[in-house]
């Protein structure tokens, strides 16, 4: 694990985990088997959930699922050191380096038609999800938006936190949306509509407080992994 990593855990062994740190290794067998999960990292943002998945699992259904049911803002968090081999530079670099920095649009070089539409940022996601990419291999500006994460970042960083979890999972890269409210006056999800839709699709939801109990331990325990819910990644 990175020396930086929000998700950083002493020895294990110790007795029982705590109940988040099970839910924290739940969904890191999710991202590994490829379907997505729920991260509410910052609780002075109460509203805020983001939908996360490992950038080189992600399917077209899946993209299109983040994007009808977020913003349709998709992002996807990398190391600094990742972004500078690809040559994708900060849209306003700053000096501020324990706070992630959003990055200049990529799409895929080749292989897409305008860059929008799921299939074509899904292509471009697994771009950045892949070690073999090269710079050579995305175009800029695009549709899908690079996210640097700083060494050492912020405790409630959504950007650092997906990368953790994405990392624990065999991924280089992170894909995360934030989730939007079904009722359009609100500015968030409250916690039963999270907890509503969680349910509805088979979401497992990753919390603070999860986050915080994983501190006491050091890996995730190797249970076998779920199999992964065809609605959620089955590509057409």
């Amino acid at each position: 694990m990175n020396s930086g990593s929000l998700l950083d855990l002493p020895a294990s062994g110790r007795g029982m985990p705590p109940a988040g740190a099970v839910s924290v290794a739940e969904g890191v067998r999710r991202l590994a088997c490829g379907e997505v999960v729920m991260l509410r990292a910052d609780p002075g943002d109460p509203g805020r959930f983001d939908l996360v998945a490992a950038a080189d699992r992600l399917t077209t259904i899946q993209t299109a699922f983040l994007v009808r049911h977020t913003s349709g803002f998709l992002q996807v968090a990398l190391r600094d050191s990742r972004a500078e081999t690809l040559q994708i530079p900060p849209v306003a670099p700053g000096a501020d380096r324990l706070a992630s920095q959003q990055c200049v649009g990529v799409d895929a070089a080749e292989g897409i038609g305008t860059g929008i539409s799921a299939a074509d940022r899904s292509r471009t996601i697994a771009l950045l999800g892949s070690p073999a990419t090269t710079r050579e291999n995305l175009t800029r500006p695009g549709h899908v938006l690079p996210v640097r994460v700083a060494a050492h970042p912020r405790r409630h960083d959504s950007a650092a936190i997906a990368l953790d979890l994405a990392e624990r999972a065999g991924s280089i890269a992170a894909v995360f949306a934030t989730v939007v409210s079904a009722d359009p006056y609100a500015s968030g999800l409250s916690d039963a509509e999270a907890a509503r839709f969680a349910a509805e699709f088979g979401l497992t939801i990753i919390s603070d407080s999860d986050l915080a109990d994983v501190a006491r331990l050091r890996t995730v325990t190797d249970s076998p992994a779920r199999v992964p819910t065809p609605a959620m990644t089955t590509n057409p």
